[in-house]
């Protein structure tokens, strides 16, 4: 895509956005942090998540992609307080749990990442079977 291509694509965006409610903008924020994601541009959907945090604190599902672009850039440490907060804001949230048991893992804390695994299966999540064998 041209980069005039691009800087109207993304103009259109900001216009359409700032047409929105908070909760509206926030989740095309998720979106398009998700594109990025998608074409492995984690520098930029992470950017795009904290803007959609920005435009609405309270969205669970913004801090949990946060996360998970933090993880995509190496920054595992940090990714685990955006899955705490997605977990303070709904906890309810499997997949916040799978993935910080995930980050807690690469991080040595077996028992942490245990705890998080059980607790992502309690709530449904599927196919951990391998990831909690260990730890029943």
């Amino acid at each position: 895509m041209s980069n005039i291509r691009i800087f109207f694509a993304l103009s259109a965006l900001i216009f359409l956005i700032s047409c929105k409610s908070s909760h509206e903008r926030s989740v095309a924020y998720i979106k398009e942090g998700n594109e990025m994601e998608r074409n492995s541009e984690f520098s930029k959907a992470h950017d795009l998540y904290q803007k959609a945090i920005n435009a609405e604190p309270s969205n669970a599902v913004a801090w949990f992609y946060l996360g998970n672009a933090k993880r995509n850039m190496g920054m595992t440490k940090e990714s685990i307080a955006d899955y705490d907060k997605a977990i303070q804001l709904d906890s309810l949230f499997a997949d916040a749990y799978a993935n910080r048991g995930d980050a807690k893992f690469s991080l040595k804390d077996r028992d942490g990442s245990c705890k998080d695994y059980l607790k992502a299966e309690s709530l449904g999540k599927e196919n951990l079977d391998e990831k909690t064998k260990w730890c029943k």
